[in-house]
């Protein structure tokens, strides 16, 4: 009796999906890849939800960043900007024929094991679809973690995931509380652009500038 062949399912065509489709597909692992959205690049695909906040550089240099397989360009500065970055995960999907691999436009609503496989629900189809194997690569920005504060406050508050723009900041007086990569991001531009900041943290932590390593 023939064996039957295996098929896994992979979710979402950001940054570490594509890699993933790219592997699947360069050892002939049959699989189906769904992205919610009409194109890739996950968090710095502008058309997301979830999208960073426009003035968004990588903390990490472009030689660390880029993908093993695949050069940033020369010209690119060393620190790449969030449209930069979705420009250079389209250039890799296009390099090796990722986008053929991938249906874009179709959300998964549910995946939950079964007896040696995995029930998948796509938004729209009546059935769920069944699979080997899954691969789960939606991301981590999607799902905001809010602290509860004792007190009152009546002005505005804003998870950093909410902050898209300078605009927002703009000639507001601004408390950022955390240090951690988007706290320090949203604090830079408080600081030019609002009418105050002010950074509260738990412990002291030495920054240095932007400009130091461009």
């Amino acid at each position: 009796m023939r064996e039957r062949v295996k098929r896994y399912c992979i979710i979402g065509a950001g940054a570490c999906g594509l890699p993933v489709v790219k592997a699947f597909a360069e050892r002939g692992i049959p699989f189906d890849c769904f992205e919610a959205l009409g194109d890739v690049g996950g968090i710095w695909n502008p058309q997301s939800p979830h999208v960073v906040y426009g003035s968004t550089f990588l903390n990490s240099s472009k030689k660390l960043s880029r993908y093993l397989d695949y050069q940033m360009a020369d010209e690119l500065p060393r620190y790449i900007s969030a449209a930069q970055a979705q420009q250079y995960l389209r250039a890799y999907a296009r390099e090796f024929g990722l986008y053929d691999r991938i249906t874009f436009n179709a959300r998964v609503d549910r995946a939950e094991p079964v007896v040696g496989a995995w029930q998948v629900s796509i938004a729209g189809e009546a059935a769920p679809r069944r699979y080997d194997g899954l691969v789960v690569a939606n991301g981590h920005h999607w799902s905001q973690k809010q602290p509860s504060t004792p007190g009152m406050f009546d002005g505005e508050v804003l998870h950093s995931h909410d902050v898209k723009s300078k605009a927002q900041l703009k000639g507001k007086r601004v408390l950022v509380v955390g240090a951690g990569n988007s706290a320090v991001d949203i604090l830079s531009d408080a600081a030019l652009d609002g009418a105050k900041a002010v950074h509260s943290m738990r412990r002291t932590i030495l920054f240095l500038s932007e400009n130091h390593f461009r």
